[in-house]
């Protein structure tokens, strides 16, 4: 397992922003990153500050399920207590097209289909 800190977790596009190398444990906000043994991204927790002395005030999980590739194939947002606030499935083109992303809100049963044209170029930008 390895793990990585990050300023802020892009959410949209799945990814770290203004990684902290620092040997010290960051304060608030700020996310961590966790990776398996093939590099493969598992779960992130964001840490949010309340402003008082940069004391964490609540933590954001995301769930990953990768394929054998690395590629997202699921992510789950979960509040603090494990509960899915929402759960995006990725569908990739066989031909390397950009992935088609299917979202359910498991509290008001919605669904919607998006495909980022940009996902692929932004996540290869900063992996």
């Amino acid at each position: 397992m390895k793990m990585r800190f990050f300023k802020r977790w892009n959410w949209e596009y799945d990814y770290g922003e203004e990684e902290l190398r620092s040997a010290v444990a960051p304060t608030p906000p700020y996310a961590v990153a966790y990776y398996d043994t093939e590099n493969r991204l598992y779960r992130v927790e964001v840490m949010h500050s309340n402003g008082e002395g940069g004391k964490e005030a609540s933590k954001l999980v995301y769930e990953y399920f990768c394929d054998d590739n690395g590629q997202v194939i699921e992510k789950r947002s979960l509040n603090e207590i494990g509960a899915i606030l929402l759960l995006v499935r990725f569908a990739y083109d066989a031909l390397g097209g950009p992935p088609k992303q299917v979202a359910f809100n498991p509290k008001t049963g919605e669904t919607r289909s998006v495909v980022r044209k940009d996902y692929l170029t932004k996540r290869r930008a900063v992996g």
